[in-house]
């Protein structure tokens, strides 16, 4: 989410003021990402379930999907090509996990029970973060923007998935990681 609010300040930052259309691109595909995270799930399920058969078979319907969605973005240009990668990945993520899932009774009900709250705060972060910036931002500097979107994206996520969702477990899961890396380094040094 971050990066599709900041991709354009970014790239500009990075190589220069002629970029910038580049930027646009990367903000467009960065939202990619949000639902990227579920459909790569599909994956581990094929192979951890012994069927990487089903995996390859969803391959193909992928294939034919982005080929179609991007085929259909041609006539718009990049940003069209770019929208319709996007799209493809959206319409794919929770059928490529429920496809996967399917032989274990892992269906589409279950994926957004287990992802959703963590999906519609980065929907709704991404959508706060892009008014950010167009209409709170728009005249600080690129430098500025970036800090100060990437700070409020992390804020407002924090605000949707802790405090309206009150989901707290990704927390204490981190929270133990950290612990037990820490105590890792103390016990070797």
């Amino acid at each position: 989410v971050i990066l599709s609010v900041t991709g354009s300040d970014v790239v500009v930052m990075l190589l220069g003021e002629r970029w910038r259309e580049s930027g646009v691109l990367l903000g467009i595909i960065a939202l990619r990402g949000i639902f990227h995270v579920i459909q790569g799930s599909g994956g581990w399920l094929h192979l951890s379930i012994g069927r990487p058969d089903r995996w390859r078979n969803f391959g193909i319907v992928t294939a034919i999907v982005r080929t179609l969605a991007v085929l259909a973005g041609l006539p718009f240009g990049p940003t069209g090509v770019a929208i319709g990668y996007v799209a493809a990945g959206w319409l794919i993520a929770f059928p490529s996990v429920s496809y996967a899932g399917s032989p274990i009774g892992i269906g589409q009900t279950l994926i957004f029970r287990a992802a959703g709250r963590q999906l519609l705060g980065a929907l709704a972060t991404a959508a706060a973060g892009w008014w950010l910036s167009m209409f709170v931002l728009a005249d600080f500097s690129e430098i500025g923007r970036v800090v100060l979107l990437s700070a409020s994206c992390m804020a407002i996520y924090a605000s949707i998935v802790l405090g309206l969702f009150r989901l707290t477990e990704p927390i204490k899961v981190a929270g133990r990681l950290i612990q037990d890396q820490l105590s890792r380094r103390s016990s070797i040094g």
